[in-house]
C-alpha cells in the first residue's frame, strides 16, 4: 500500500475590510457592503466548491442581527457551489449573544459553521478531515 494521497483543500479568504464600507456619518453602507461581498466571492469561483474564512475581527458590532442574517444569505445566493464550510474569524468576545446567532443562523441554512478567535485555529478546522 502507497501513502496516501493528500487532500486539498480550497480555502477563500474574505476579510471584513474589503467589503465592509461606511458612509460619510459613519454607519455602516450595508447595500454597498453587500454588493462588495457579492463580488469578493464570485471572483474566480471554481467550479467544484471552496470553504470559505470570513474575518470579521473589528467590524460586527457595527453590524445588527438582521445585516448578520442577510449576509448569510448572500453567500448562500451568490455560492451556491461552495463547500459549505465556512469559519468565521470573529472577536465579539462580551457580544456572545451576536456569535451564537451567527452560527444558529448559517447551520439552519445548512452551512458547517464555526466562530474562531484565533486564524490558525479556524484554518486547522477547514483543513481537518471530514465526515
Amino acid at each position: 500500500m502507497g501513502a496516501p494521497s493528500p487532500s486539498v483543500v480550497d480555502v477563500r479568504v474574505v476579510r471584513a475590510r474589503d467589503f465592509l464600507k461606511t458612509t460619510v456619518a459613519g454607519t455602516l453602507d450595508f447595500e454597498r457592503s453587500r454588493a462588495l461581498l457579492r463580488e469578493a466571492l464570485m471572483q474566480s469561483m471554481p467550479a467544484d466548491g471552496f470553504d470559505l474564512l470570513l474575518d470579521l475581527r473589528k467590524s460586527t458590532d457595527v453590524m445588527s442581527y438582521k445585516q448578520i442574517h442577510l449576509l448569510i444569505q448572500e453567500i448562500k445566493t451568490t455560492a451556491p457551489h461552495f463547500a459549505q464550510r465556512v469559519a468565521v474569524l470573529e472577536n465579539w468576545g462580551s457580544d456572545l449573544e451576536k456569535a451564537q446567532f451567527f452560527e444558529a443562523d448559517a447551520r439552519h441554512e445548512g452551512y458547517d459553521v464555526r466562530a474562531f478567535h484565533r486564524f490558525e485555529a479556524a484554518l486547522d478546522w477547514l483543513f481537518a478531515a471530514r465526515d
